[in-house]
């Protein structure tokens, strides 16, 4: 049976059926991953001992990595019944949530210092109903994280007459789109919150910073409450 890595943090592996490797070739793995890189970003903008709420955690990547990182206190919220009895056998308080269902965020209870949707609101269709829900049980930031779909490949895919492809297991996996204009419109437009920072996380080398609207793959977006 050959082994795949599966990213959960800086040491500690995972394998199972996929790719082959050692332990160095699984780790030279993981430091190329994008994962890798965008939960490393994640981790420097999160003080240490945080209480973090992940809304979207599936099976809870960025939590284990916070923990063991930032020394977190982490939640996590997702509509993966399974992702959720795993996380609980592993002692992460984890509960079921429906994001498209108005009563279920409204049942969120505490507040958090910081809260993170992380490829989650491009797969809903009302985002905005959500980031207005969320904002009284913030203390510190909201960190979003989605595809840029001005990216030059999608771009590129536009010239020849298609349209950009954001998906893996379906097309119907992205419900909303945003460029970075898109975004920083979209956040003014909403009224809730200052756009405190913007990371390009992912895309085209060096160009990505010079040129993030058009070289970023992906970006994350650090967003404050407004009083």
């Amino acid at each position: 049976m050959e082994k795949e890595f599966h990213f959960i943090g800086d040491k500690k592996f995972v394998e199972g059926p996929g790719i082959s490797g050692g332990k160095l070739e699984q780790k030279i793995l993981l430091m190329l991953s994008c994962k890798y890189k965008r939960v490393k970003i994640l981790s420097s903008l999160i003080d240490q001992g945080s209480s973090v709420l992940d809304i979207g955690c599936g099976r809870g990547e960025i939590l284990k990595y916070l923990k063991r990182a930032n020394n977190i206190k982490g939640f996590g919220l997702d509509i993966s019944k399974h992702a959720i009895e795993g996380l609980v056998k592993e002692g992460i308080d984890a509960r079921y949530c429906n994001i498209n269902d108005e009563d279920s965020i409204k049942a969120i209870v505490g507040k958090y210092d910081y809260i993170l949707l992380i490829s989650v609101i491009e797969h809903i269709p009302k985002p905005e109903n959500l980031l207005k829900s969320i904002k009284g049980k913030i203390n510190k930031k909201l960190i979003v994280g989605i595809p840029n779909s001005g990216f030059y490949h999608d771009r590129l895919r536009l010239l020849f007459g298609k349209f950009p492809m954001q998906w893996t297991k379906h097309p119907a996996d992205h419900l909303r789109f945003w460029a970075l204009r898109d975004f920083k419109w979209w956040i003014n437009w909403i009224g809730d919150y200052r756009l405190v920072k913007i990371i390009p996380d992912w895309g085209t080398p060096v160009l990505k910073n010079l040129l993030p609207s058009l070289f970023a793959r992906s970006f994350f977006f650090i967003l404050e409450p407004k009083e």
